[in-house]
């Protein structure tokens, strides 16, 4: 394994979703996962929903644990729902993650559409978290969440995408995957300028299901690259290729819900029935398996 990425959001009841799918995204990309959950979730379904937030002063203890050891190469910062834990978390940033890469990816809506934090959280979330923040990957609603702003096609992408990184990001990634289209078009604007990143869709990228995960995996994708040692580039290609491949070898677990295959890259292991293990002791109760 290479590269200590620190997983730092919401804990729920599904492979598909937060930490759960996080980890899964960084151990299949040969990445150490940590993490830590900033709220747990009861159910699968946004609709019932229920959360148990944890204390911020615990979530400050465990993260610092962390970089003490084993110590974090990049941290992916995922849901958070109230603004105690925002501050504890940009008082962290500003102090201990100067040299480290931090990907922020803010689910602030729901796939439903429901807010996961309050509105009046958001200019919070921005001094706090994006003034800090390395890369952030955002989606089109939470993007027009953050600025007000409506996004209908690319050119309001960037336009919003330049906006935000005027909040104080290094860099911004606007996803397009709510956008209609055969093509599928992210927005990257950098200190350096913008560009359009164009992929076409597959067949499960236009299914009229919820899929759960992606921005997230995308997100996570690219701090365990950066972990590694890619550049922005190619972590943020890296990750693309990843999830595309994860959305392309999706299943249904019922006719709404779409679950990325995350640990596509994983291969289930295979034993040996003629190779044993344990040594057979003479006269001793136990025998090898």
């Amino acid at each position: 394994m290479k590269g200590r990425i620190l997983l730092v959001g919401e804990h729920i009841a599904n492979g598909g979703l937060g930490l759960h799918g996080d980890m899964i995204t960084t151990t299949s990309l040969g990445g150490y996962a940590l993490s830590v959950p900033t709220f747990l979730s009861t159910s699968i379904a946004p609709s019932k929903r229920k959360c148990f937030n944890v204390d911020p002063d615990f979530i400050k203890q465990e993260i610092l644990t962390c970089l003490e050891t084993p110590g974090v190469d990049a941290m992916k910062i995922g849901a958070i729902n109230n603004v105690e834990v925002v501050r504890v978390l940009g008082d962290i940033l500003k102090t201990r993650f100067k040299d480290i890469s931090v990907v922020v990816n803010p689910v602030l809506t729901s796939e439903m559409g429901e807010y996961l934090i309050n509105v009046e959280a958001i200019e919070e979330y921005k001094n706090q978290i994006l003034k800090y923040t390395h890369t952030l990957v955002v989606n089109i609603r939470d993007a027009e969440l953050l600025t007000g702003c409506d996004i209908i096609d690319v050119n309001s992408m960037c336009d919003v995408a330049k906006q935000i990184h005027g909040f104080g990001c290094h860099s911004v990634l606007i996803t397009g995957g709510l956008l209609s289209g055969d093509d599928l078009h992210d927005v990257l604007v950098t200190d350096e300028g913008e560009e359009v990143l164009t992929v076409k869709k597959n067949h499960i990228h236009k299914a009229e299901t919820y899929r759960f995960g992606g921005g997230w995996a995308l997100a996570t994708a690219i701090a365990t690259s950066l972990a590694q040692g890619f550049d922005l580039k190619n972590s943020i290609n890296r990750a693309r290729q990843f999830v595309d491949k994860a959305i392309g070898t999706s299943f249904n677990s019922d006719e709404t819900y779409q679950n990325l295959n995350l640990a596509h890259t994983i291969h289930p292991f295979v034993h040996d029935d003629s190779s044993h293990v344990y040594t057979i002791i003479p006269g001793s109760r136990f025998r090898s398996l």
